[in-house]
Formats: structure tokens, C-alpha cells, sequence
């Protein structure tokens, strides 16, 4: 007969093995956290700000360094000044699109019953999304 789930393996002696219940603890493994604690941490404490993920002068020196080269192509020669409030929707409109297309591939990852998230996922979500998204143009 087969052995079940709960039961517990018999050794080669024919006794039963202590239940994992029975086994003698060492003293500072009931305090132990999981190994991926702090990241769980870390994601119940993004959850509940609003705050922007992207530092604000990182994602300002990229925008600027799109349109200068978007500019220069169109042999502009004057200088472009951004609001404050524009750059911020900018990077709201920009967040919210990437947590977007991360929730996106995280489905196609579990989808494969998988937990890593890979490239083939963002491609498959690249692909699902169609020719007049954001990012396939």
C-alpha cells in the first residue's frame, strides 16, 4: 500500500521516523522569518504609499534626454522648458503603465505555473497586447 501525504516514512528497521512535530528543535528556529521576508515587507510598505517609485531627477534627466534627441531630429533650436505638474502626470501616466505591464507578466508567469519572472513573459505580454500599444510602436 501506498504511503499518504500525512504519514510518516518508515525507515529501513521497519520503526516509523519521529513526526516533524516530535523532532527535537534547536532554540532559535521558532523565531525564524522566511527568507523572502523582507521582500514581502518591503511590498506591503509600497502598497500603502502613494509615493512615485522612479526617483523624480532620474526619470526628469531621461525625459529631457527623449526629447533633445526627438528635437534634434526635427532641427528645433529653441529651448523647451517643462512644468512641474507636466512632468510629474508624465511619470504618474509612466509608472502606472509599467505596473501595469508588470502585473500583465506576472499572469503569463503564473499562467506557466512558474514564480520567476522571465523575458519570455514580457514578450508574451508585448505580443498579447497588440500592435498599437505603447510599447510596440
Amino acid at each position: 500500500m501506498a504511503r499518504r501525504k500525512g504519514e510518516p516514512r518508515s525507515s529501513s528497521t521497519g520503526s516509523p521516523l519521529q513526526s516533524r512535530s516530535s523532532r527535537s528543535t534547536r532554540s532559535g528556529d521558532d523565531n525564524r522569518q522566511p527568507r523572502n521576508a523582507p521582500a514581502l515587507r518591503e511590498i506591503k510598505r509600497l502598497q500603502n504609499t502613494t509615493n512615485l517609485l522612479i526617483p523624480r531627477k532620474s526619470f526628469q534627466d531621461v525625459v529631457r534626454s527623449i526629447v533633445l534627441r526627438i528635437v534634434c531630429q526635427h532641427h528645433f533650436t529653441g529651448t523647451i522648458r517643462w512644468s512641474v505638474t507636466a512632468m510629474e502626470a508624465l511619470q504618474e501616466a509612466a509608472e502606472a503603465y509599467l505596473v501595469n505591464f508588470f502585473e500583465d507578466a506576472l499572469l503569463c508567469t503564473l499562467h506557466a505555473r512558474r514564480v520567476t519572472l522571465m523575458v519570455k513573459d514580457f514578450e508574451l505580454t508585448r505580443r498579447m497586447r497588440g500592435p498599437n500599444d505603447v510599447a510596440n510602436r
